[in-house]
């Protein structure tokens, strides 16, 4: 009787935790700092610029995986957008990049100002 008690009890334990809906996977979005920002200075209208954005982490848990954008005529301001993500991770430090594609659909000189705490890191594209 005990037996099938404790086997009744296993059993419920494991489908709750088995759960498919994990409400601790809520993800909470900062902004990122950078190290640095490098990429092609020219582009063509409508074909994709990639920029590679460095940044710094502090752990395995560090992730950045996107990015905010907001414009004003032919300036460009972009934040890095990451998150501490939640488990076992390492323990190491460094610096990671993440590609930032910047698309127009007007020539011009366009300046991409990325958010780096108080400050911008600039970098310039001339398209035709």
């Amino acid at each position: 009787m005990i037996t099938r008690i404790i086997i009744i009890g296993l059993t419920i334990v494991g489908f709750i935790g088995c759960s498919k809906e994990n409400k601790d996977n809520n993800i909470i979005y900062s902004a990122w700092p950078i190290a640095k920002v490098e990429g092609a200075t020219t582009g063509t209208i409508n074909q994709p610029i990639p920029i590679t954005v460095s940044w710094p982490y502090s752990s395995g848990c560090d992730l950045v995986d996107k990015f905010a954008e907001s414009n004003a005529g032919n300036t460009v301001t972009i934040t890095t957008l990451g998150y501490k993500s939640k488990g076992i991770c390492t323990m190491d430090t460094g610096i990671k990049t993440i590609i930032y594609n910047f698309t127009t659909k007007k020539s011009g000189v366009y300046e991409l100002k990325f958010v780096n705490h108080d400050s911008f890191i600039t970098h310039v594209v001339i398209i035709n």
